[in-house]
């Protein structure tokens, strides 16, 4: 009997151990294997002492640095260039003025005056007035100052002179070569009066060759304003310009 109560128990123990096989496994062993796990990863997430999410956080700030210092060296390196631009278009400019200082420019632009001075001088006082309130009388002297003008070989030569300047000189500006500003400050009032006292025979000439001339442009590309070729040269003691009741 009793020995068959020692076998009962052994199956009763055995039973028990049956029914808990990994008791160690779920117990200590597996907590110590979760710690474990938790410091190799607390350790993974780490590079050289630092958290990972500390090497992130200062790799986007180098980037943001690294934007701003190229942007800068992108708006240093505009102005620079910019500089330099302006520094190209003022010398080459310069160059244009001292051409026509230098290279006899200046003397037949000198001529064209003269005659045109010449000319005006001699219209009568009908025709002064006339030219300041009548557009087709204004266009018959226009005509008749071409005809007088050209009919002389060296105002052509001197007109075509001064032509091809001004032509070389537009196209330098609308290549944005040279510097409107400092071409308007030097030639402002020179342009005005040639393309004032010659515009009208530049455009007649392009209908006839169908060809623009580029000086006719410089009055859009210096925005300069439209005159008369006419000075103010009406006599002021006619007797007719008495005021009323005196």
């Amino acid at each position: 009997m009793c020995e068959k109560g020692s076998g009962d128990a052994g199956r009763t123990v055995r039973s028990e151990r049956d029914h808990r096989p990994y008791e160690g496994l779920l117990g200590e062993d597996l907590f110590d294997d979760d710690q474990d796990r938790r410091a190799d990863v607390s350790q993974s997430s780490k590079f050289l002492g630092m958290r990972l999410e500390a090497w992130s956080l200062t790799a986007n700030l180098v980037t943001i640095i690294s934007l701003l210092l190229a942007l800068a060296a992108g708006l240093l390196a505009w102005f620079e260039y910019r500089d330099r631009r302006e520094e190209a278009l003022a010398t080459r400019t310069l160059e244009f003025i001292s051409t026509w200082d230098e290279r006899g420019y200046r003397k037949p632009y000198s001529l064209l005056r003269d005659e045109r001075k010449s000319f005006f001088d001699s219209l009568s006082q009908v025709d002064r007035r006339a030219s300041h309130t009548d557009a087709r009388a204004r266009s018959n002297i226009y005509f008749r100052f071409y005809h007088n003008f050209f009919k002389e070989k060296r105002n052509e030569e001197a007109f075509n002179q001064v032509k091809f300047f001004f032509n070389m000189l537009s196209l330098c500006l609308e290549a944005n070569l040279c510097s409107k500003n400092i071409t308007k400050t030097f030639f402002d009032d020179t342009i005005r009066t040639f393309l004032d006292c010659f515009g009208g025979y530049l455009e007649e000439e392009a209908l006839v060759t169908g060809a623009t001339s580029s000086v006719i442009q410089l009055r859009h590309l210096l925005s300069l304003e439209s005159g008369t070729c006419f000075y103010d040269s009406t006599p002021q003691n006619s007797g007719s310009n008495t005021s009323p009741g005196s």
